[in-house]
């Protein structure tokens, strides 16, 4: 068993901006079902998710919903992407709305990844195991088809 110095090292956390209460709650049962050391913060747009590091620890992702109060996922990311602490997180979007145009914007903005969002709890956990285990460093930017594969 780790020691728990190790469990904490092991420790990813995950930045998770969605407006819908609901699905935050399921990502977040998702990440205890994966059974990894998987800390989520939450927000529920994209303004806080911009103050969210000031006061939590470093996320090691920020995974956000495709449809956002506010502000677009076009303006959001941009908008990570000048801030100094923030512009080298890996950015996955995760909807089910967006247009292979507006996806194509978003790579091209900064994006690292973009997955259709799950409607099966099984898919969530599955998608979280994934993106634990993901080394950002080795590919920075990834399509879904070759995130899947990998």
């Amino acid at each position: 068993m780790p020691l728990r110095n190790d469990i904490l090292a092991m420790t990813k956390y995950f930045l998770y901006a969605d407006d819908d209460p609901d699905d935050i709650d399921l990502f977040k049962d998702a990440a205890i079902e994966t059974g990894l050391p998987i800390k989520v913060k939450s927000a529920k747009n994209c303004t806080e998710v911009l103050t969210a590091h000031k006061k939590e620890p470093m996320p090691d992702l920020i995974i956000i919903d495709g449809r956002m109060p506010y502000m677009s996922v076009l303006e959001f990311i941009t908008s990570i992407r000048l801030t100094t602490e923030l512009q080298n997180l890996p950015l996955i979007v995760m909807s089910g709305l967006l247009t292979k145009d507006t996806i194509e914007v978003c790579y091209k903005a900064g994006m690292n990844l973009f997955l259709l969002k799950p409607t099966e709890f099984a898919a969530f956990v599955d998608i979280l195991k994934k993106l634990y285990n993901f080394n950002w460093t080795a590919t920075p930017v990834i399509n879904s088809q070759q995130f899947f594969n990998s």
